[in-house]
């Protein structure tokens, strides 16, 4: 049997602050997003929850925060109170819900 990468575990990858930072950020977008659906007048959370993912994956915002969260993790080495507030600015710049009002209003114009 071949060695196991130094990146895994035997339960998969090893887990980085960067991709539990990108992680739990997604999930707070995905949660917001489909409270925000279910705002609107979608009214079945089973069906609105994976329309949510599907936004945020085509929407390219995984992306953006990747780099976001890279940057400050690089920026701040390690000061677990600054990474902390940068993570809630992440997450405040990028809230799903104000891309579905601008597209309403501009669809209004």
């Amino acid at each position: 049997m071949p060695p196991l990468p130094n990146d895994a575990t035997l339960l998969g990858k090893l887990t980085t602050i960067h991709s539990i930072a990108e992680h739990a950020i997604g999930c707070l977008l995905t949660a917001e997003y489909s409270y925000f659906l279910m705002q609107q007048g979608h009214h079945v959370w089973k069906e609105v929850l994976p329309l949510a993912v599907e936004e945020y994956k085509i929407s390219k915002i995984q992306t953006v925060i990747s780099e976001d969260v890279r940057a400050i993790l690089h920026d701040l080495d390690g000061d677990m109170n600054g990474i902390c507030e940068a993570i809630i600015r992440i997450i405040i710049k990028n809230h799903m819900s104000d891309k579905l009002l601008r597209e309403k209003e501009a669809d209004k114009v």
